[in-house]
């Protein structure tokens, strides 16, 4: 689905989305409450040095040369939605929507495709992640690693051509070179090829495109946590399926919509231990485009031809390519915007309680300190 990109030279269109919006944000509340409509506020902590990279991103924003744009369903082409958040959780103004008819979760205005580079280059490091330590990184990943390892390793070939893309540092690739296996990595920031670290693979700066040129078929592609980071994750996954091996396999790892309440990568299972709190809204960056669930994402796989192997709702899935079966959103997805709008409901209240709880348990401490 073709995004429109916003003419901010045209009064014409800016008056008609503003009157679309307006309409929305006057008629329907967001399901992540009023604190979730566009009032600029940044309802996470900022480093001094995030708070720098927030600026110019809204500065770049605001002079046009980073433009957003707004766009349909898509996984059903709908643009029929309940509106989830108006904001990010810095505050920027992309608007997240849940799609009517399939019940997928996504950025109905978000960052326009061709300003993506840029800001991987130019701004995402410092926004999200601050000043990092390259070794520091490339260790975590590792890590990470020999957890990818362990869940795909029934169905791994003997020895062959993994691809990754957006590898950063190269820590995951580094662990299957490590297996026997020959890697290559792709990262749009061009920093990461230019990282010293000893064992580091080599890293190709490039995007997708670069996908197109690899001249020999891969027995596993890797895609951990970066298509909720593309525009068109159909066309990637096709591609994905085109330069992969009959027998080979594709590893899907993204921040799961209805996991959100386990706290997704901690599996802490416990409200006290929650890293966002229980909130929705703090898990909304720029950066994403998608909130995937289970159901959305099998969706997407089998209709580019794949069958799924294994998969989790944290997500992680393993897939196999297959042929593409002829698929009926509304036999599959019926009932998926029922689902996961009462999970979105369920979610907030579940954050009221969990706030109320650290509030009565502050006001409590407080109290004992001073008897």
């Amino acid at each position: 689905m073709a995004a429109r990109e916003e003419a901010y030279d045209s009064p014409k269109a800016r008056r008609r989305n503003q009157r679309e919006e307006l309409w929305r944000i006057q008629t329907v509340k967001p399901l992540l409450g009023r604190r979730s409509q566009d009032n600029s506020r940044a309802v996470w902590k900022l480093s001094d040095e995030n708070k720098r990279f927030l600026r110019r991103i809204k500065d770049a924003i605001a002079h046009g040369e980073l433009s957003l744009e707004q766009t349909d369903c898509p996984l059903c082409a709908s643009a029929d939605f309940d509106p989830v958040a108006e904001k990010d959780r810095y505050g920027i103004p992309v608007t997240t929507v849940l799609c009517r008819q399939c019940g997928f979760v996504y950025r109905r205005r978000r960052m326009a495709m061709n300003c993506a580079a840029r800001f991987y280059n130019d701004y995402y490091k410092g926004l999200f992640k601050g000043k990092v330590d390259p070794e520091r990184y490339f260790a975590n990943q590792q890590s990470h690693g020999l957890f990818i390892y362990d869940f795909v390793r029934e169905f791994l070939p003997r020895g062959g051509f993994v691809v990754e893309y957006g590898c950063g540092p190269g820590g995951i690739l580094s662990v299957f070179r490590d297996k026997g296996f020959e890697v290559c990595g792709y990262d749009l920031d061009e920093s990461y090829s230019q990282y010293q670290i000893a064992g580091k693979p080599e890293i190709i700066t490039g995007g997708l495109d670069r996908l197109s040129h690899i001249e020999r078929t891969a027995d596993v592609i890797i895609l951990s946590h970066v298509l909720e980071h593309t525009y068109q994750p159909e066309e990637v996954l096709r591609e994905c399926r085109r330069i992969l091996t009959d027998g080979g396999i594709l590893y899907i790892e993204v921040p799961g919509l209805r996991n959100f309440h386990q706290g997704h990568y901690s599996l802490c299972g416990c409200l006290e231990s929650h890293p966002y709190r229980m909130d929705l809204l703090k898990e909304i960056v720029l950066a994403h485009n998608f909130e995937f669930d289970l159901d959305t994402l099998g969706f997407f796989l089998r209709r580019s031809g794949f069958e799924v192997l294994r998969s989790t709702e944290l997500i992680r899935t393993v897939s196999r390519k297959s042929k593409s079966p002829e698929l009926k959103i509304e036999e599959m997805l019926r009932d998926n915007y029922r689902r996961n709008k009462q999970y979105l409901d369920d979610l907030e209240r579940s954050r009221k309680r969990y706030r109320a709880k650290a509030i009565f348990q502050f006001a409590f401490e407080r109290l004992l300190g001073r008897a």
